[in-house]
């Protein structure tokens, strides 16, 4: 019990924390820095390890509470460029994770991950101009090469207008480089110049097209090596 009654206690000293930043108009994270800290300086305190997702949960869901019941929508509307540079970020983090688990999957070899970086998140980011434009910058004209107006996107009033010229923007951009990919890199394999041999594949091509490794981390995992660092390495 003397886990369960430590977690209560604490539990009891954030929302007397919560309470007192609001009164006060002193900042939580400063609040529970100083308890923290006055805790450490207690003979008495119990020494107790917790895992760090219940410790998490402990300090985290004050926090949010508290700025939940101070974050009024006046104050959510003039932060919200900074909300909508986090939802960028945050879908792209998502993005770029889910693209590379798809390519996996299906068997196409991306060892550098330009398709979920420049392919998947290039295409999210010209997307999201549509979406979160703030009419701040203005756009090209067909005749006088700049727009009275600033441009906005949908979630600032502009409608669908960016967001559907962005969207067909990237499926031309997209159609149009792929086609010429392939027509560039299916004339290279007729002349048999796109893929290098088993044996130097296998031999690392690094290795075989610039003398040197350009991944130190292979010293590391000698599994992981190359044939041509094997004898390279167990030489040192």
């Amino acid at each position: 019990m003397r886990v369960f009654e430590f977690v209560v206690a604490l539990l009891l000293i954030g929302a007397g924390l919560t309470l007192l930043s609001r009164r006060i108009g002193a900042p939580y994270p400063a609040l529970v820095a100083l308890a923290g800290a006055a805790l450490a300086l207690i003979p008495t305190t119990p020494t107790l390890v917790l895992d760090p997702q219940l410790a998490l949960t402990l300090f985290v869901a004050p926090v949010l509470l508290d700025a939940a019941f101070d974050t009024s929508q006046r104050d959510l509307r003039e932060n919200w460029r900074a909300v909508a540079s986090l939802a960028i970020g945050a879908v792209a983090g998502v993005l770029v994770i889910v693209a590379t688990d798809v390519l996996e999957h299906i068997r196409i070899d991306d060892p550098v991950g330009a398709v979920p970086v420049h392919c998947i998140n290039g295409i999210w980011g010209t997307l999201s101009l549509g979406l979160f434009a703030t009419g701040e910058f203005n756009c090209s004209d067909k005749i006088t090469a700049v727009t009275e107006n600033g441009i906005k996107g949908l979630f600032y009033g502009g409608g669908m207008q960016v967001l559907e010229a962005q969207a067909i923007g990237s499926a031309v951009i997209t159609i149009t480089t792929f086609v010429a990919a392939m027509i560039m890199f299916s004339i290279i394999n007729a002349m048999g110049l796109l893929r290098i041999s088993k044996e130097h594949e296998q031999y690392g091509l690094d290795l075989h097209e610039h003398g040197i490794s350009a991944y130190p981390e292979y010293a590391l995992l000698g599994g992981a090596r190359p044939a041509g660092m094997v004898g390279d390495t167990a030489s040192h």
